[in-house]
């Protein structure tokens, strides 16, 4: 799977905690002595126990006792945090005891126990019905068993008369019993599917129906086993141990959503005229489409329905909901129409079970002839048309105003090429000192990326992201002279350049030198040679990376060896040219998307290998004998000297260093 550039990283990601369990009687079945010494936690129990209503409402207990063996798992339990949704439900954590190794036991009191907004939803709290629960542990330490019990109980459903549910058992640490227990009506109708081995057991009980699933994960997994299944995980789809639904088809799954917005598209006086003034000066449709696009909200989560356009419009954020729902509003003042499609950004849904929990996301899809525009606005900085990555050839539940909701397969490729250029243009000066312009040209996923983290960082900021960026792609050094694009003007690649100065880059052994061109590598594909699975299908990628570097007086250079590559699904090829004092270096990848997604991992992962041995190739440099002593320019200031003397004493070049440190006291005897 070819994924956006590792320039920057702007997904949070959420801290896996703790899942609930069972309490003290019953204890499971222990390990052979020994097993499991290292593992940082043990689960022993780890029941959960649902009861839903035909109505909707519901319970869900559960109970955990764990086993905490190291400082690492003190760590992870000391403090746990549980979410819920406040707009349906409550929570209450009502037994949290520590069974001490040495005897006795510590029960956490009332104020252990925290409410408190998620950390997802604080940048518009009043939009957000999500909230946690957090649970200081009290006396933990190595040794301690940990048990605690915790009810959801669900008093207002968001669809009356429906539920939903999923569960995904433990395949990470070590979990010797978990049991997974469902109560519902004999009489409604409810979809259950479970994922292969994890069939349950259902049994009737007067008007009740009882299913229950048990799992354990005893298997200790090394680093490299989590390496592989992590690769392996990344081309196969994710699949879900238990999914439920009381929802017979996806038409009634968008009827049930279009009921919760309908109406919250009306255009009021405000929206109609700040409809108006977007468009004064646009005269086409996609001048128009994309005059909206760029209104620019912040996120939000936490609840299925969204607000009325003319409230978001006032308060100028939202999540996604809220912004399609002020796009569908906006269209709708000037006579166009845009629908709301709900889509996984992660997974691919599982079209057995409808079901709004498969969603996570909503785009908006305006429809041309029998086909889709497909637009996201929450990002604010894509380009028109274009889809993140994890949402390209999805299935997208799309909900017409007159027509019955239905699944529609989103856009396979961007609207155009995907690419990714860096030009570095400078010189090494007498000193050994790199000093070099850096400019980044992309289209694509990593486009919205970066225009994401500098609209999203204040100017003053912009030299501390730019290093964080250059020091993800191995380029070294003081950081000056940041200047982006502006994130909103779409229409053009992303460009953003800064200064790069390193001292003491190149470091003389007498009369030569061995320097590697200050390049950041090709981004592609993870070497997944070892795992199994078919590549997703990716689009046309090309990848450019160039440097014009001109050298000190009297140095000369010898070029690596050139590379070309040929393969079905795509071609690599490098050049390096001495001219004078200059050398120039390039290197280019190219990949085919709809061939690669086909193409043999191993054959893929022999292809990046050579790659990466040639990003490895040094540029030979030679001095005259005549300049191995005239490398400190006549020019230089006491101040220079004395820096680059002591980047080169750094370097562990001495004689160098203690030429410029005697060269820096004849110019200045008392510099400091």
């Amino acid at each position: 799977m070819l994924m956006p550039s590792r320039i920057i990283v702007p997904w949070l990601q959420a801290l896996a905690l703790v899942l609930p369990a069972f309490s003290r009687p019953g204890r499971a079945q222990e390990p052979p002595a020994g097993s499991y010494a290292q593992q940082p936690v043990i689960t022993e129990q780890l029941h959960q126990h649902l009861r839903f209503e035909a109505d909707g409402t519901g319970r869900r207990d559960l109970h955990l006792r764990v086993r905490v063996q190291t400082e690492a798992g003190v760590q992870a339990l000391g403090e746990i945090a549980y979410g819920y949704n406040s707009a349906e439900e409550t929570l209450t954590i009502d037994s949290v005891l520590v069974h001490k190794a040495s005897g006795g036991i510590v029960a956490a009191g009332p104020d252990a126990v925290q409410d408190a907004t998620a950390p997802v939803a604080r940048l518009a709290p009043v939009y957000s019905d999500l909230r946690h629960k957090i649970l200081t542990v009290p006396s933990l330490r190595p040794g301690d068993t940990l048990e605690l019990h915790a009810v959801w109980t669900r008093q207002r459903p968001l669809a009356p008369g429906h539920f939903w549910y999923q569960e995904d058992f433990d395949a990470e640490g070590v979990v010797l019993d978990e049991r997974l227990e469902l109560n519902v009506p004999r009489a409604i109708y409810l979809k259950v599917k479970s994922a292969p081995g994890v069939e349950p057991d259902v049994s009737d009980a007067g008007d009740r129906r009882v299913y229950r699933w048990k799992h354990a994960n005893l298997a200790v997994l090394t680093d490299e086993d989590r390496r592989q299944r992590t690769a392996a995980d990344a081309w196969k789809p994710k699949v879900h141990s238990v999914q439920v639904s009381t929802f017979r088809s996806w038409e009634d799954v968008g009827r049930w959503y279009w009921a919760l917005a309908r109406g919250r598209e009306a255009v009021s006086p405000e929206v109609r005229a700040k409809a108006q003034a977007l468009v004064r000066d646009r005269r086409t449709r996609r001048d128009t489409l994309e005059a909206y696009r760029y209104v620019s909200l912040s996120f939000g989560v936490g609840r299925y329905q969204p607000h009325a356009a003319a409230e978001v419009l006032a308060n100028q954020y939202g999540d996604c909901k809220d912004k399609h729902t002020l796009l569908a509003s906006l269209l709708a003042a000037v006579g166009l129409r845009a629908y709301p499609a709900l889509v996984s950004s992660g997974a691919e849904i599982d079209i057995d079970v409808p079901s709004p929990l498969q969603f996570d996301h909503m785009i908006s899809a305006v429809p041309e002839g029998d086909a889709f525009i497909w637009l996201d606005t929450t990002p604010g900085v894509s380009p028109f048309g274009f889809l993140l990555y994890g949402l390209r050839t999805k299935q997208a539940l799309v909900i017409p105003v007159d027509e019955a909701p239905r699944l529609r397969v989103t856009a396979r490729e961007p609207p155009f090429p995907t690419s990714m250029q860096v030009d570095v243009t400078g010189r090494l000066t007498d000193f050994g000192t790199l000093k070099v312009s850096v400019r980044h040209i992309v289209r694509g996923d990593a486009e919205v990326i970066l225009r994401l983290g500098f609209r999203a960082t204040p100017p003053a900021q912009w030299k501390a992201l730019a290093t964080a960026m250059a020091t993800g792609e191995g380029l070294y050094g003081e950081v000056t002279d940041v200047q982006p694009d502006d994130p909103t003007a779409t229409r053009d690649p992303f460009q953003f350049t800064f200064v790069l100065t390193k001292s003491g880059y190149l470091e003389w052994s007498g009369k030569r030198a061995h320097v590697p061109g200050p390049l950041p590598p090709i981004d592609f594909p993870a070497d997944t040679s070892d795992t199994a699975g078919p590549h997703t299908s990716v689009s046309d990628q090309e990848f450019a990376v160039r440097l014009k570097l001109a050298l000190p007086a009297g140095v000369t250079a010898r070029a690596p060896v050139p590379v070309e590559l040929v393969r079905p699904y795509g071609q690599y090829r490098s050049s390096y040219v001495v001219r004078g004092d200059t050398i120039t270096m390039e290197r280019m990848l190219h990949l085919t998307g709809g061939i690669f997604s086909r193409a043999d991992q191993r054959d893929l992962a022999a292809l990046f290998r050579v790659i990466r041995e040639d990003e490895r190739q040094e540029v030979a440099l030679e001095r005259a004998a005549s300049a191995v002593d005239s490398t400190v320019p006549k020019s230089a200031t006491a101040d220079e000297l004395h820096r680059n003397g002591l980047a080169a004493l750094d370097n562990g070049d001495f004689r160098t260093a203690l030429r410029l440190f005697r060269r820096t006291v004849e110019l200045e005897p008392r510099h400091q």
